[in-house]
Formats: structure tokens, sequence, C-alpha cells
């Protein structure tokens, strides 16, 4: 026993600076879990730019390649694209966020976002995706994988497990498409840490690592293709449910800001990320003054 040494209290995750690293002016864009919505969320509340999910969250890599691909082609949603379920107009492509009383709104909202996110997109220094389930849910009579289920009935889909060699594919058609419509775009990949299945951690389990798989794939067989491990340091360096929201499947506050510090520290220059720490102690204050308590 070595009493005197230094104790070791938790596994590092190393995470590799990048080369070419960000600041202010540069524009991030991502697509993806809820995961990546809140983390880059807060990057562009803290002064970088970006859009992230045109399509709201999306969890299986061939939803994601599916919008993008409609995104980059200018391929918009249509009538057609969408059904009437509960008195609302819903899109199998889409999150519920864009579910409209009207058909009219349903169909111009999305439009819109598509050509917002198009526009960043062409100018993006970053791309991030992000896949948290090779699940996926098909639509029986229209046999279509759907990114959303919008509370129809269970009867109504099968439930099937995307393998290794299906995700690799929408993911490389992802990475395929996004570098011939923006060349300088660098491609992140990072998994989502969320449980899907915490009644069948079997199925969670199983459900990650065809995507991991996948994602390591990609990074072998194409250029310029970077991995952040949020996964892996939810998974093996915070180890504790003190990180997590009282559900225990989603990260909490504290540890998002861990995940967010990892990135910062790896992705963006110095400068920059003094500039955004100045950001949030202005943030602080306006809202401690919008509350009443300066």
């Amino acid at each position: 026993m070595n009493v005197f040494g230094k104790i070791k209290d938790k596994t590092q995750v190393k995470v590799a600076k990048c080369a070419n690293q960000l600041d202010t002016k540069s524009i991030i864009t991502g697509i993806g879990s809820c995961f990546a919505q809140n983390i880059l969320k807060q990057l562009y509340c803290l002064g970088m730019q970006g859009k992230q999910n045109p399509a709201g969250i999306i969890y299986n890599a061939v939803s994601i390649q599916k919008i993008i691909t409609r995104i980059i082609n200018e391929e918009y949603l249509t009538t057609n694209d969408f059904f009437q379920f509960n008195e609302k107009w819903h899109s199998w492509d889409l999150h519920g966020r864009f579910s409209e009383k009207e058909l009219f709104d349903a169909v111009e909202n999305a439009k819109s976002a598509f050509c917002t996110f198009r526009n960043y997109l062409e100018k993006s220094n970053l791309f991030v995706i992000t896949p948290s389930s090779s699940v996926i849910y098909k639509h029986i009579k229209s046999n279509t994988i759907t990114a959303n289920c919008h509370k129809v009935p269970n009867y109504e889909f099968k439930r099937e497990m995307l393998s290794v060699k299906e995700n690799y594919e929408a993911l490389s058609d992802t990475i395929k498409a996004v570098k011939k419509f923006n060349p300088k775009c660098s491609i992140m990949f990072t998994l989502s840490p969320v449980r899907h299945y915490p009644g069948d951690l079997v199925l969670n389990s199983t459900s990650k690592a065809n995507l991991l798989s996948a994602i390591n794939e990609c990074i072998y067989d194409y250029e310029d293709i970077l991995y952040f491990p949020s996964y892996e340091i939810v998974l093996d360096e915070l180890r504790d449910y003190r990180y997590y929201t009282d559900d225990l499947l989603h990260i909490n506050d504290t540890a998002r800001r861990i995940i967010l510090q990892r990135f910062m520290d790896a992705y963006i220059v110095p400068e920059s990320i003094y500039l955004m720490k100045q950001n949030e102690k202005n943030i602080k204050f306006e809202n401690h003054k919008l509350h009443g308590k300066i």
C-alpha cells in the first residue's frame, strides 16, 4: 500500500487539442440529440455564432442524414410530408415543436428553419453530429423511419435496431453531403451519453455500441473528422449519479458545464475563452439585476 502517494479519484479522459481552434467569429452548426442542443445553446449564449437542430431534436443517424440531405438540396417539406393527428399537422421527419394546427403554418415554419440553417451551414467552420440511438421506429403503413412518433399509438410502428453498417452508411452519406456543400467545414462526432432504455440497459448498450463503431469507421475512412468524447467523459470520468437530473437519465447543469469547459479548452482559442467568460459574467450580472438581487 502506498500511503503517501497521490490518491487518484477519477479516470481522466484525454481530449486532444484541435490543430485549427475556433474563435468567436467562427460558426458552429450541429444536429442531433437534446445533449447536443444544450451544449451548443450554451456556446451561442456565450458569444459563438451558429444554428442547431433545424428539424428539432433527432436521435438516429438515418433521420439526421435525411434532414441534412433535404436542407443542402433545398428539398423543402411540402403538404404531402405532413399528416393530421390530434388536431395538429405533423411530419415524421420533424420534432413535435414544428407541429401546428394549420397545415400552411407547419410547412412554412419548417421551410424557414431549413433555409436559416442552410445559410449557416454554408459558412460553418464546424459541424457537430450527435446521434444518440441505433433504435429506430418505422411507421408500418408508410414504411418510414421516423424522427418522432408524435404520440401516435405504438401498434402503428415497428421497432428495429440499426446495424453498424446501416449507421455507417447514414453517417457517411451525411459527411459526404456536408463536405461537398462546404469543403472548408470540419465535422465533429460526439455520442450522446443519455440512456434511452433504462428498463433494458442491454438494449441501450448495444444501441450505443453500434453507433460508436460506425462513428469510429467514419473517422478512419474520412479526413478532417473529429471526435469529442462526451460519452466517455460522462461514463468513465464523472461516473456518479450526482451529475444526473432526477430522472437519472439526463445529465445536469454541473455535468454539462464540465463537458463544455473540456470542449472549449480543446477547440477554442484562449483569447475567445476569455471573452466568453466575460460574457458569462455580464449575463449573470444582468440576470441579478432583472430579478432584483442587486
